[in-house]
C-alpha cells in the first residue's frame, strides 16, 4: 500500500489549513467500524485521506456543502461506469459488472459475477492515477453534483413503518428529499425478512433481503393511493446520464446493492410511475404538497438519511412544519435517520438497548415520537422496539 499518495497536477494543496483539516476529519469519520470492514478501499483511501493528499485537495475547490467524501468517490465512481476503458474497472467490482453488460441500464435481471479485480495495494494506485489525470472531471463532478443514493434497501424499514401508520387502511405519501423517487415504490420490491415474512411484491425481481435481530411486529402492505416527492435536484431515470449518476452514488465493492439499485431503475423506466416529483426544497415544498393530496386518506410523510444534510435551524423548522401540518389533517411522520445527525428534530429515545451504528425507524403521530425499530442505514437488518 503506498504511504505518499501522488500529487494532482493541478491543484494548489495549500490553502486554508483549517478547511484541509476539516474535510480531512470527515474522511477519518465516514466509515463506521463495521462499514470499515465491509468496505476495505474505501477505508484505506480514508485513511491516507490526510490534509495534504489529493483526496483533501479534489475537494477543496468545492462550496463548503460540497466538501463530502462520498460525493468524490460518487464522481471517480460516475467517471468508472461512464468510461469503458477507464483503469478503475480494474479496481472497482461494479465498474467491471456495469461493462460487462455494455452499460445498460436496461439489461434483463441477471445474477452479477464478481471479478476479484486488482489487489487492494493495486487498486489504490489506480484511485489515485485516475484522480490526478482526471482531476478536472473530478472537480467538475464534485461541483456540480449532489449526492443522490436513494437506497431502495431502506424500503423495507418504510414499508413496514408504512403499514403500521396506515393501521390497515389506504394511505397517501410524499417522500422528502427523494432523489429518483425509488423509495415511492416500495410496495412495488420483493422485500423478504428473515423470519419468513414478505412485504411488496413476490413477482419483482427487486429483491430485498432484512435480517431481523428482534420479533417482529405483524405487518402487510399498505395500498397506497396517492404518491409524491419533493428533491433539491431529483434524478431523472429517463435520462441514462443521470440514472447513471444514481448507480455512481452507490459503493462500487458492493456489487449486489449495485445491481438491486438497477434492477429498480429498470422497474421505474418499464414502468413510467405516475407519481409527481417537485423540484424544490422540502420545506417550503410540502404544504402544497399536502394541500395536494387527497384528504380522505391518511396521509404518511417521510424521509430517509435527507434530515442529516440540514442545518440544524432547517432541521427544527421541518419538525415544525411538520407538527403545525398535523393539527389540520390526519398526518404520519415517518422517518429512517441517525439521532446524533438529527438534533433539530428531537428524535425520541429507544425503550430497549441503542445499537451502534444503527439509524432509528421513527413515527410521530397527535405530537407522540416513538421509536418502532433500530436498523442499518441501508436495511440490511432490522430490530423492532420492544412492545410495537
Amino acid at each position: 500500500m503506498r504511504s505518499t499518495p501522488c500529487c494532482p497536477p493541478t491543484t494548489e494543496l495549500v490553502k486554508n489549513r483549517d478547511t484541509q483539516r476539516q474535510i480531512a476529519e470527515r474522511f477519518a469519520s465516514f466509515l463506521t467500524p463495521e462499514e470499515r470492514e465491509r468496505h476495505p478501499l474505501y477505508a484505506a483511501l480514508c485513511q491516507l485521506a490526510t490534509p495534504t493528499s489529493p483526496l483533501v485537495a479534489a475537494l477543496l475547490d468545492a462550496s463548503p456543502a460540497q466538501r463530502r467524501p462520498n460525493l468524490l468517490f460518487a464522481a471517480l465512481h460516475d467517471l468508472s461506469l461512464s468510461e469503458p476503458s477507464s483503469p478503475l474497472r480494474q479496481a472497482y467490482p461494479t465498474a467491471a459488472w456495469f461493462h460487462s453488460l455494455r452499460g445498460d441500464l436496461d439489461a434483463p435481471a441477471a445474477e452479477p459475477s464478481i471479478d476479484p479485480g486488482a489487489d487492494l495495494a493495486t487498486s489504490i494506485d489506480i484511485v489515485f492515477e485516475v484522480l490526478g489525470a482526471q482531476h478536472h472531471q473530478v472537480a467538475e463532478l464534485v461541483a456540480t453534483r449532489s449526492t443522490q443514493t436513494n437506497e431502495v434497501g431502506r424500503s423495507s424499514p418504510l414499508l413496514a413503518g408504512l403499514s403500521l401508520a396506515s393501521r390497515g387502511e389506504a394511505i397517501s405519501l410524499i417522500d422528502l428529499g427523494c432523489s429518483a423517487g425509488l423509495n415511492l415504490a416500495a410496495d412495488h420490491y420483493d422485500i423478504s425478512w428473515s423470519d419468513g415474512s414478505h412485504l411488496g411484491d413476490t413477482a419483482s425481481d427487486v429483491h430485498i433481503d432484512t435480517e431481523l435481530r428482534a420479533v417482529a411486529p405483524d405487518v402487510s402492505t399498505p395500498e397506497i393511493v396517492w404518491r409524491a416527492g419533493v428533491d433539491l435536484s431529483p434524478i431523472d431515470l429517463a435520462d441514462d446520464a443521470e440514472a447513471r449518476w444514481l448507480l455512481a452514488c452507490q459503493w462500487p465493492d458492493d456489487l449486489p446493492r449495485f445491481e438491486r439499485t438497477r434492477r429498480a431503475i429498470g422497474a421505474w423506466r418499464r414502468s413510467a410511475p405516475d407519481h409527481q416529483i417537485l423540484r424544490g426544497d422540502l420545506v417550503s415544498s410540502l404544504p402544497d404538497l399536502v394541500d395536494a393530496a387527497p384528504s380522505d386518506t391518511r396521509l404518511v410523510v417521510h424521509h430517509s438519511w435527507v434530515a442529516a444534510y440540514l442545518e440544524l435551524d432547517e432541521q427544527r423548522s421541518l419538525a415544525a412544519l411538520l407538527r403545525r401540518l398535523a393539527h389540520s389533517r390526519p398526518l404520519s411522520w415517518l422517518y429512517l435517520e441517525h439521532p446524533s445527525e438529527v438534533p433539530g428534530l428531537d428524535p425520541p429515545r429507544c425503550i430497549g438497548t441503542r445499537l451502534r451504528g444503527s439509524s432509528l425507524l421513527v413515527l410521530e403521530e397527535d405530537g407522540t415520537a416513538v421509536v418502532l425499530a433500530q436498523g442499518q442505514p441501508h436495511g440490511t437488518w432490522l430490530s423492532f422496539e420492544p412492545g410495537v
